[in-house]
């Protein structure tokens, strides 16, 4: 939590690293997610939106898609071909799901507010073709 709370102001991603076994897949669900709500990283990041995709499937935009499409009140196929044909501007569609989401739940606008955005068993991506590994990083990282 320490470095997350450091960190929270940082752009990019947080990787938790480790090995088979040591409970990384349980962090998210068991600890992190449940101090986020509490407020203990910060008061603010207690209202961020959480999205978890589990296990990245064979092509795992369409995951990434209909979780923003759910938070932006946005249908999930113009999302998918929005990340599909650019997805260095995925930031874009991240930050309406966040204002989306802070909207129809009635928060403060917040300009610092982030998604939490959780892919567990993120190497499982490295078992997918480069072009829709290359793809979905650039959508995570808005390059």
């Amino acid at each position: 939590m320490a470095t997350l709370a450091q960190r929270q102001g940082e752009p990019g991603p947080l990787v938790v690293t480790g090995a088979s076994g040591v409970g990384k897949s349980s962090l998210p669900r068991a600890g992190l997610i449940p101090a986020i709500g509490r407020g203990e990283l910060s008061p603010a990041a207690r209202d961020w939106p959480r999205v978890l995709i589990e296990q990245p499937a064979a092509d795992p935009m369409p995951r990434l898609a209909t979780r923003l499409a759910g938070l932006a009140g946005l249908p999930a196929p113009g999302v998918l071909a929005a990340l599909r044909e650019r997805p260095s501007q995925a930031h874009l569609l991240m930050r309406q799901a966040v204002e989306a989401d802070a909207h129809w739940r009635g928060l403060a606008d917040d300009p610092g507010g982030r998604l939490l955005l959780i892919i567990d068993q993120f190497e499982m991506i490295f078992q997918q073709r480069l072009d829709e590994q290359s793809a979905f990083i650039a959508a995570l990282l808005g390059r």
